[in-house]
């Protein structure tokens, strides 16, 4: 899950990451394609500049216009993916429960967007 403000950096960033052509052959339809060409282009260019500050994190270095944050404040999953990435399980009250891998339209899958639906739609009635 990811947020974006509308700056003019944040139009260039989806302009390179849309026309991104770093996947190509069988890694191209791969149904996390998306993610792995947007963290190409978040971090390809300080990841070119390997200096004192790379060395002292070992980890990546964003571009000071993004921000991460934890996984759990953005999203939480459905019972099955949360024990087998060893991630929080979605409660009541929290932002998004995401179900990654799992497309609309496959039937094992249908049924955890109808509960999203439906628990959209009641969230939705208690505001009025």
């Amino acid at each position: 899950v990811w947020l974006m403000k509308n700056t003019a950096w944040s139009h260039d960033f989806l302009v390179r990451w849309w026309h991104s052509e770093i996947l190509q052959g069988p890694g191209e339809n791969h149904n996390c394609s998306d993610q792995s060409t947007m963290q190409h282009q978040l971090l390809y260019e300080n990841s070119m500049t390997i200096d004192d500050a790379w060395d002292s994190v070992e980890a990546p270095i964003w571009v000071p216009q993004v921000r991460v944050a934890a996984q759990e404040h953005l999203q939480s999953f459905h019972a099955a993916t949360a024990a087998t990435v060893a991630s929080r399980e979605w409660q009541e009250g929290d932002f998004i429960k995401h179900h990654p891998g799992c497309h609309y339209y496959k039937p094992p899958c249908q049924q955890l967007y109808l509960e999203a639906h439906e628990n959209f739609l009641r969230k939705l009635q208690a505001m009025r």
